[in-house]
């Protein structure tokens, strides 16, 4: 059996911010897979819309979204299969970042915690408000180092359009027309 090697827990880190990165630009963001479009929709524009990032009710999750916490994990799970002598410390690597990844993503959606004034984070949390704004922009959640790699980083903050006002109504349509091939489930805000 090979000995752990502790260091290539390092290399998770960069590895989970690709894997997060490419899963949010090419899927949250493009029609490749309705369904999880519609429910990072749901996100954007009727759970967190932009003019207002931090409600008062509690974060509220959204469906099909737990993907890209277990993405770096199930991805991790050939390199075990194949007795890749990195496998352990790459996937508990990509796990804990995961839930670190998970973890940013929720407080950037609340007012009061631990780590609300706290400058780094208050800078990934701009940068997280503006890719509300500009859903083109800023892919990444705890470090905008693939932002920067592949152009869409944006520290500027944008000026608001809501250019998706007609949300639901858009979706019912493309259910209706039979574009929309998922399943849509309503949430209601505060619960």
């Amino acid at each position: 059996m090979a000995s752990f090697n502790w260091w290539f827990l390092l290399v998770a880190i960069p590895y989970v911010e690709f894997i997060g990165y490419v899963f949010h630009r090419f899927l949250d963001h493009s029609h490749l897979i309705p369904r999880i479009e519609y429910e990072h929709w749901k996100h954007h524009f009727k759970l967190y819309p932009p003019k207002n990032l931090r409600p008062d009710h509690p974060y509220v999750k959204v469906k099909a979204i737990e993907y890209k916490t277990f993405g770096p994990l199930a991805l991790a799970l050939p390199f075990v299969v194949l007795s890749f002598e990195n496998a352990l410390p790459m996937a508990l690597g990509s796990g804990l970042y995961a839930i670190l990844f998970w973890y940013f993503h929720r407080l950037f959606h609340l007012r009061k915690h631990i780590l609300s004034k706290k400058k780094y984070f208050l800078y990934l949390q701009k940068i997280h408000d503006n890719h509300h704004i500009n859903t083109t922009k800023n892919y990444t959640i705890t470090n905008p180092i693939m932002d920067f790699i592949f152009g869409t980083y944006a520290h500027k903050t944008p000026k608001y359009k809501n250019t998706f006002a007609n949300f639901e109504k858009q979706f019912e349509q493309e259910v209706k027309s039979g574009k929309f091939t998922g399943s849509v489930h309503k949430t209601k805000t505060g619960t």
